[in-house]
């Protein structure tokens, strides 16, 4: 009995013994897990993050940056290229957005027009390029769907100054791809507003500044004066421009008649030299002179007898 008991104790104190080690064993590896855990944390913790200039609301441009417009951040490294960047806001405020600037955006530095550039309009125009205001209609102007930023080719619908073409109108695309600046006097897109408001919009004959070059703006005078000019919206990422642009489309053309082709016309009569009568006694001969003044070759000549 005293065995059985000894025994016994021996088991559970063996027992007791190994879950002690168990749980040692486990804690160990539990701090070792924790502790790693910590270290990589603290690495993480001492990246160098990178400070940017974001835009804290939607920027447009031509309007300058104001102290309430930007603010700074810490991000990682690899969310953007510090090169390309601002960091200082001081950098940033009183300059010009050439093109909107979203809110979260950062503000890089191709996006801002330099200080000396002027602020308005002046400030967004790129170089060697100008800005030229047209006057349309409201179906012209996309019926108020147009924004500053988008991008537009130009079609003009004008008569002929050649007559030969058989046509009273002829429609032609002569700008593609061209960027707008303003439309009417507004830099920026507007917001929607009531129904009221809208329509109004929609009755005005607004104006659309677009950017050109200076070959472009003299082709644009030239089709206001003389024509009707209509504007067709591009997608903002569209920068494809069409190979048969510039072909003249006139009302046969459109309605799918074959123009009749002129007939030739007769070439003009060689204009006839001055005639002269020669009275040699009592014969008379004719003979023919050309503008120089030289005998014509082959001129006809007669002889006959001078009337008594």
């Amino acid at each position: 009995m005293a065995r059985q008991q000894t025994g016994g104790r021996f088991k559970a104190t063996l027992f007791m013994g190994g879950a002690v080690v168990v749980a040692a064993l486990t804690a160990f590896l539990m701090y070792e897990v924790i502790n790693r855990a910590n270290k990589r944390a603290e690495q993480a913790g001492q990246i160098d993050k990178q400070t940017v200039v974001v835009a804290t609301r939607d920027l447009y441009m031509g309007i300058p940056i104001s102290g309430e417009d930007v603010e700074t951040r810490e991000i990682l490294p690899d969310k953007v290229q510090a090169e390309f960047g601002y960091d200082l806001l001081e950098d940033v405020i009183h300059k010009t957005p050439r093109e909107r600037i979203y809110k979260g955006e950062v503000v890089r530095f191709e996006r801002l027009a330099d200080e000396t550039e002027g602020k308005g309009l002046n400030a967004i125009i790129e170089r060697g390029k100008r800005a030229m205001t047209i006057q349309t209609d409201a179906q012209s102007s996309l019926s108020g769907m147009l924004a500053p930023g988008n991008h537009v080719d130009v079609i003009v619908t004008i008569r002929p100054d050649d007559r030969s073409m058989g046509a009273s109108w002829v429609t032609d695309t002569i700008l593609e791809d061209v960027k707008v600046l303003a439309v009417g006097d507004s830099l920026v897109s507007r917001k929607s507003g009531d129904d009221d408001k809208k329509k109004a919009r929609r009755r005005e004959k607004p104006s659309v500044t677009l950017q050109v070059t200076p070959i472009e703006a003299e082709k644009l005078a030239l089709a206001t004066s003389k024509g009707d000019l209509h504007l067709v919206l591009r997608s903002d990422v569209d920068d494809y421009v069409a190979d048969d642009a510039g072909s003249v489309l006139d009302t046969n053309a459109l309605l799918g008649v074959k123009q009749k082709r002129a007939a030739p016309r007769a070439a003009p009569a060689k204009p006839r030299g001055q005639r002269a009568e020669v009275i040699q006694g009592t014969q008379s001969t004719t003979v023919g002179f050309d503008a120089n003044g030289q005998t014509i070759v082959g001129a006809e000549s007669g002889s006959g007898r001078r009337r008594r």
